[in-house]
């Protein structure tokens, strides 16, 4: 753990040179140019897998010095106005502010015990907090068997605060391994962990798309984020023939779909309906379906599809909505996760970059400025609701840092 005094001042730079500490320094350099002094005090990262890690992270230092850094590796990073979803692309936010603290921590193990992951991260971050904790944004590592509801268990056990992040992701298609970066380390099966404390309001949005069936059913056979039987016959059977699924079912067709829960608190007509949740593997054996998080015995469940019409229309509205409680106040910056299934592999790489636009636009449009932006595209999600932290999939979580009123 380290504290660091950052500030309000945020730049952003981007890179698809070739060489990994090209890469890295190209960024980091554009991203300094932004800033106030030569100098900056935390740094954000994401990368794509198809740099050497340890490379890209020393290019990144080698311009912010050692300036605590944090991020993860990615599908596809984001810009203002900008987006690009390649395995040589990254994306550098450097930060400094008299105003904000960020303190940052890490902890492997997450295949060990989530819990206990996020309970470590909780006491080195939340249980002696700067003054004023506004929000904590994480990225971990989705592939090696983490429970998020146990990691954000784990983490409330110390204290409840607004939790913002995502999936470490990779290119799209076979599971291979993700990286989460934590200084000049890339680690694995890691979570990694910023808390922004000071005089700053977190103003987050969420949305996933996806509309209901109609047809619910009942989880019947459950054992932590592992399902076994829907309405008393194998998940994965069940789910198939409630879909309408045939046999040689892939990964782009299990994108379309989503299992929707009802939230325990009653939103207030700003989101829609149920949290989503999506199949990540398959046991074909056992006809048992594995999620990154907890769906228990006895829970009903709606199913859901995603239409383009949907997830475009409503990520304009949850801009919009954002813009509006935003209001007159100049951000600080924005930090967005939006899932890796709705960019390319749904929208596709146009209709993607019209979505983040419009989005941008709308939460800009109100202040009028140019908010300097970072997003990645996520392998899962996290955002609360109605005051609660959620698991996602399938959404687009934003998170814009500003003054207080």
């Amino acid at each position: 753990m380290q504290r660091t005094q950052t500030t309000p001042s945020a730049g952003v730079g981007t890179s698809t040179a070739l060489d990994s500490e090209q890469a890295g320094a190209e960024a980091a350099k554009t991203a300094m140019e932004h800033l106030e002094s030569g100098s900056c005090d935390f740094v954000l990262v994401f990368g794509g897998m198809g740099y050497e890690h340890r490379g890209l992270l020393r290019g990144v230092r080698s311009v912010t010095g050692n300036a605590p850094l944090v991020g993860c590796s990615t599908q596809g990073v984001v810009g203002s106005r900008w987006a690009r979803e390649s395995p040589r692309a990254v994306a550098v936010m450097a930060l400094r502010s008299r105003d904000l603290t960020f303190t940052h921590g890490v902890c492997e193990g997450l295949s060990r015990d989530s819990y206990e992951v996020g309970r470590k991260i909780g006491r080195d971050l939340l249980a002696s907090p700067p003054d004023h904790p506004v929000v904590l944004f994480c990225v971990y590592d989705p592939l090696t068997g983490v429970n998020v509801d146990r990691l954000l268990g784990g983490l409330e056990s110390v204290r409840s605060i607004p939790v913002v992040g995502g999936a470490a992701s990779q290119p799209w298609g076979r599971f291979v391994e993700t990286r989460q970066y934590f200084d000049g380390e890339p680690l694995q099966d890691a979570a990694a962990c910023v808390l922004v404390s000071g005089a700053a309001t977190a103003e987050i949005g969420v949305t996933h798309g996806a509309v209901p069936l109609g047809m619910e059913a009942t989880i019947t056979r459950a054992e932590g984020n592992i399902i076994y039987e829907i309405d008393g016959r194998p998940a994965y059977r069940a789910w198939r023939d409630q879909v309408s699924a045939q046999d040689d079912f892939s990964t782009e067709d299990t994108a379309q779909w989503a299992i929707g829960i009802r939230p325990a608190e009653i939103l207030q007509g700003d989101y829609e309906g149920c949290v989503t949740r999506s199949l990540f593997k398959v046991d074909p054996e056992s006809g048992s379906i594995y999620l990154q998080s907890e769906i228990p015995e006895g829970s009903r469940v709606v199913f859901h599809r995603r239409t383009f019409e949907a997830v475009i229309d409503r990520a304009a509205r949850m801009g919009e909505r954002l813009g509006q409680r935003i209001g007159d106040r100049s951000p600080y910056f924005a930090l967005s996760f939006e899932c890796g299934a709705r960019s390319s592999p749904f929208l596709g790489h146009p209709g993607a970059l019209d979505e983040l636009c419009r989005v941008q636009a709308a939460i800009g449009a109100a202040s009028g400025a140019e908010i300097p932006w970072l997003g990645m595209y996520a392998w899962g999600e996290i955002a609360p609701l109605g005051g609660r932290n959620y698991f996602h999939n399938y959404t687009f979580p934003v998170c814009v840092l500003l003054p207080d009123r």
